[in-house]
């Protein structure tokens, strides 16, 4: 064992601090919950929602309380009735002050703060003695005197009912002079009392603050009010406890009448406090009501919205069924009128055909009308989305950037214009890293938005640790790095004059060698093209690297040479 004492010993000291940190979080469970305040330099405390520690671990309903004292507010006088819960909170605060000093968790809310007190003194409570021959006076003089002289910025003095125990007017006035000479020494008091004089000083010293403990239809709340002074309601107390009414309406007689108007103010200060209280009360629930109103609402619209395009959907599903039943129709009837055109003119079906071409007349209406609606709606959905469908008099230009809206396999997928003939226009479309050539109607061809080319067009996707951006004059630029290097022949593939899909083999090619030869960087030389050709292959190499080119981590506009 001397051998291994100083492990052993070692052993000993870590266990017993595992053991306290144990038995704090048994503590911080006990009270109901508990945290370690951070701890200030300076001496002050900022305790929020604290309880009384040992209260909380009773198992008591304690009402929570914030208290707070710092260099510009060094002192606190609180006030109130009897059995208000002033001491509660003098108590409070003491406590907190020594679990602080110890680290240990303190039944308080989270953010508060706690400075380390080298001194903390506490005056609650008769303080007569009789081995000590002091009167109740003298035993808070005692007290005060020993404070005085340990009183500094590191000093914490709680003083239950200051200045009690002799003449009301000699006692609150030393009680005063004890107070300031306590603050001229840079120390945090914390008082309770009964005494006007010692409300009105606090009121009048900027280095106090004064707060009074809650009263509600006579009733304690146990809740401390900053900046309130409540008033004692000795003769309220009397009353309530069974006095004989002529001795209370006696004790009335007897306080002059500057007692009884400021009493009387007071307490209607007290009441006006309670209905405004009242009133944020119930603001607060209203206004919580009101923000579950908003989001049910928003939740409703959202549902609504959805419900009216799944609505939409279902109905564009029944006109293109109708639709189609109309056009079979119709085209039934034009065969059959076909045929019969072929037939004798003199044939008697010639009254047959004059009734055909009237129902043809009424389906081809019936079909027109049913496609605008169709066309409607879905014009609607789609510029929801961000896509303006074509006009059939748009002029369309080689190597536009439009984007496809058929609803298919390359549904709002962008693709650069390659030919157009008529109603029918010859597009490019890369998927993956294969480009392919469509020929696409008028109808199934939109103009994306700003923010659908802000989003697909400048497009940065991640596979991988790889991704792709494109930079162009007047649009933001990716916050990828733009490469730099040198261009030679060995890093450049030249596919001026190519059409667009030759180029885009070509460059695919080239990348499979670039590859190979363990190249980092390659130019493309793409020229800019004359006429009806000019930027068609540009603007769709832009489209296909947009959508995606596998080995291409990254591209942007060369600087021009």
């Amino acid at each position: 064992l001397l051998k291994n004492s100083k492990v052993l010993f070692a052993s000993l000291e870590g266990s017993a601090s595992v053991d306290l940190v144990r038995a704090k979080a048994i503590l911080a469970n006990d009270m109901g919950g508990g945290v370690i305040p951070e701890i200030c330099e300076e001496g002050s405390v900022s305790l929020r929602n604290v309880r009384h520690p040992l209260l909380a671990l009773r198992g008591i309903e304690v009402v929570p309380n914030s208290v707070s004292l710092n260099s510009s507010y060094p002192g606190l006088v609180i006030t109130g009735p009897n059995a208000g819960g002033k001491t509660i909170v003098l108590k409070t605060l003491g406590l907190s002050a020594l679990m602080a000093r110890l680290a240990m968790p303190i039944p308080c809310g989270p953010a508060s703060q706690v400075g380390i007190f080298t001194n903390i003194i506490a005056n609650i409570g008769d303080s007569q003695t009789a081995l000590g021959d002091l009167s109740t006076f003298s035993g808070h003089l005692s007290i005060w005197a020993n404070a005085l002289q340990r009183a500094g910025e590191k000093s914490l003095f709680l003083m239950d009912e200051m200045g009690t125990g002799t003449d009301p007017t000699q006692g609150a006035a030393i009680a005063q002079a004890m107070l300031e000479a306590f603050a001229d020494e840079g120390a945090r008091i914390v008082v309770t009392t009964h005494y006007g004089q010692i409300k009105e000083f606090a009121a009048s010293d900027e280095r106090f603050r004064v707060a009074g403990m809650n009263i509600v239809n006579g009733n304690p709340t146990y809740k401390i009010m900053d900046g309130f002074a409540s008033e004692s309601h000795a003769i309220a107390i009397a009353e309530r406890m069974d006095i004989n009414k002529s001795v209370v309406e006696r004790a009335k007689s007897l306080v002059d009448s500057n007692t009884r108007d400021l009493l009387s103010l007071m307490d209607q200060l007290q009441h006006a406090r309670d209905r405004a209280e009242t009133r944020e009360r119930d603001l607060a629930v209203q206004q919580s009501d009101l923000e579950t109103l908003k989001a049910e609402v928003k939740k409703k619209t959202i549902e609504l919205e959805q419900t009216r395009r799944i609505v939409r959907s279902e109905a564009a599903a029944e006109y293109a069924k109708e639709l189609k039943v109309k056009e079979n129709k119709l085209n039934s009837l034009v065969k059959d009128l076909q045929k019969k055109d072929r037939k004798n003119s003199n044939s008697p079906a010639g009254n047959l055909q004059g009734e055909d071409i009237a129902s043809l007349k009424i389906i081809q209406k019936q079909v027109m009308d049913t496609k605008a609606e169709v066309r409607e709606e879905s014009r609607i959905q789609l510029e929801k989305e961000g896509y303006s469908p074509i006009k059939d008099n748009e002029v369309l230009k080689k190597g536009e950037m439009l984007a496809i809206i058929d609803g298919g396999t390359f549904d709002k997928r962008l693709c650069t214009v390659e030919r157009v003939k008529g109603n029918k226009v010859d597009v490019t479309v890369t998927r993956g890293r294969i480009p392919f050539r469509l020929t696409v109607g008028r109808a199934d061809l939109g103009r994306p938005s700003e923010r659908v080319l802000r989003i697909k067009a400048p497009l940065t996707r991640q596979t991988g640790s790889i991704s792709r951006s494109f930079g162009q004059a007047g649009k933001k630029k990716s916050k990828t790095p733009q490469l730099k290097g040198i261009r030679v022949a060995d890093n450049t593939v030249d596919v001026r004059g190519m059409s667009l899909t030759e180029a885009q083999e070509e460059v695919l090619s080239f990348l499979k060698v670039a590859s190979s030869r363990g190249l980092s960087l390659i130019y493309i030389a793409h020229g800019h093209g004359t006429g009806e050709a000019k930027g068609v292959v540009k603007n769709g190499l832009r489209a296909w690297l947009t959508n995606g080119v596998d080995q291409v981590s990254a591209f942007h506009a060369a600087a021009l040479e």
